[in-house]
């Protein structure tokens, strides 16, 4: 180990009295201020408050007021709003008309493939490559997205305007809808998106 030359030790011994003037500072009050000014007031904090339960049948009992302060806490509430980017709006009936004969091939290009016992991704693009109205589709395996059939192991997913071509491709079923976008625009509802 090499030993400490005369410009480090000259340094070390700098910061330790830096630090020995900085702590020998900190906690000391101004001068004229009184120790109970600067004694800090306890805040109200979050697991100080009651939680509320606005099922219980004392707060829906006529004239219970409700404790203050309290936060009220619905689970159910919380789960659906959290949720609630998946819901769907309304397609245009124009958006959803110009769907309709890419949905008419896809259901082609599954009904062909279930009889061939295939449902796997590169099958799908390659026969879906045919169509010339599902060239623009994006097909891949499933995610976290929200289906209507439990097996999928492809999702076809064609957007257009405020419709969305969706279609799921798997052992049991097959199946291939127009929906509008979702509530966040949209058109495969995710799960923790």
């Amino acid at each position: 180990m090499r030993a400490v030359d005369g410009r480090g030790r000259v340094s070390w011994v700098t910061c330790a009295v830096v630090a020995a003037l900085l702590g020998s500072a900190c906690g000391r009050l101004p001068a004229g201020v009184p120790a109970a000014a600067a004694t800090p007031t306890p805040l109200a904090s979050a697991s100080a408050l009651i939680l509320c339960n606005p099922a219980a049948a004392d707060y829906q009992k006529a004239g219970t007021p409700t404790p203050a302060p309290c936060i009220s806490v619905n689970p159910d509430q919380q789960i659906e709003d959290n949720l609630s980017h998946l819901q769907r709006r309304m397609p245009q009936p124009a958006d959803a008309a110009a769907l309709a004969p890419a949905a008419s091939d896809l259901g082609g290009v599954f009904s062909a493939l279930r009889a061939q016992g295939v449902y796997d991704v590169a099958a799908v693009q390659q026969a879906g490559g045919a169509y010339p109205s599902l060239r623009q589709a994006h097909v891949h395996a499933p995610r976290s997205e929200k289906l209507t059939t439990v097996d999928a192991r492809v999702v076809v997913v064609l957007e257009h305007g405020t419709a969305c071509l969706m279609g799921e491709h798997g052992p049991t079923r097959s199946v291939v809808y127009v929906v509008g976008e979702t509530l966040d625009g949209g058109c495969e509802a995710l799960y923790g998106h």
